[in-house]
Formats: structure tokens, C-alpha cells, sequence
């Protein structure tokens, strides 16, 4: 295989030069594997001319459209505990501390869905009080 001419050919093709290229895929919110593979050039080349070309800057994370982003950690997070359940925990220990609750689920994940554990204790009331009424 042959040496290739990435810049010629970029510019042959888009009719600029291969920063104006490579910015603009950028700007569009593309990560740089998907420019890489539109330009027809191998991923750790294109990555050494990003770098060369000093753009590494524009290919941030956050600017990527959605349909680039995906979950970062893996499959998706299957809940253990559904919010009535966790509602009820509160409610059976009396809306008391959060240092009260000695059993799972912990009181971290209760205040890791609520927010705050009055927040969790002021909804564990509202339910409470909508089974009452009915």
C-alpha cells in the first residue's frame, strides 16, 4: 500500500484545506470517529493530524450531537428499588432521621432519589396521605 497525500485529497474533494475540513466536523458536533470515516482516513492517522493541526480543542464531549452520545458507563442502570417502595421504607420508620433506616435500602439511596431526605420524607407524607383518602 501506498503513501497517501491526506491533505490533497481532502482538499481534491471538499474543495478546502484539511483544518477547514476537520474544524467544520467539529462544529457540526461529529466526534472524531465519525469525521475520521467520512474523510476515508484511518482513525490514529486522523487523530495525528487533529493533533498536529493543534484542533483537538474542538472535539469536546459536550458539543457532540445527541445522536453521537451515548451512555458513557455501559448498559443502562436497572433500578432496584421503585420510588413506592422507597416511600414506604420512610413511612414505616416514622419519618425519623436518616440514620434510623439500618435495613436496605440504605438511606443514601433514598436521598440519591429524592434529592434531599426531607424532600423524600415530605413525598413519603403525600403518599401516605393519598392512601388514607382513598
Amino acid at each position: 500500500m501506498g503513501y497517501r497525500n491526506i491533505p490533497l485529497a481532502v482538499r481534491q474533494e471538499y474543495g478546502e484545506s484539511l483544518a477547514e475540513a476537520i474544524k467544520g466536523f467539529a462544529l457540526l458536533g461529529s466526534p472524531m470517529t465519525v469525521a475520521a470515516e467520512v474523510l476515508k482516513i484511518d482513525y490514529k492517522t486522523f487523530r495525528g493530524w487533529v493533533r498536529r493541526l493543534n484542533l483537538r480543542h474542538l472535539f469536546v464531549r459536550s458539543r457532540y450531537k445527541s445522536e453521537y452520545k451515548k451512555n458513557q458507563k455501559g448498559r443502562p442502570h436497572k433500578r432496584r428499588y421503585t420510588d413506592e417502595e422507597l416511600l414506604r421504607q420512610i413511612v414505616a420508620c416514622r419519618y425519623e432521621c436518616a440514620r434510623a433506616i439500618n435495613k436496605k435500602p440504605s438511606a443514601g439511596a433514598i436521598i440519591g432519589r429524592f434529592g434531599t431526605w426531607n424532600n423524600a420524607k415530605q413525598k413519603a407524607k403525600e403518599m401516605e396521605n393519598g392512601f388514607n383518602k382513598a
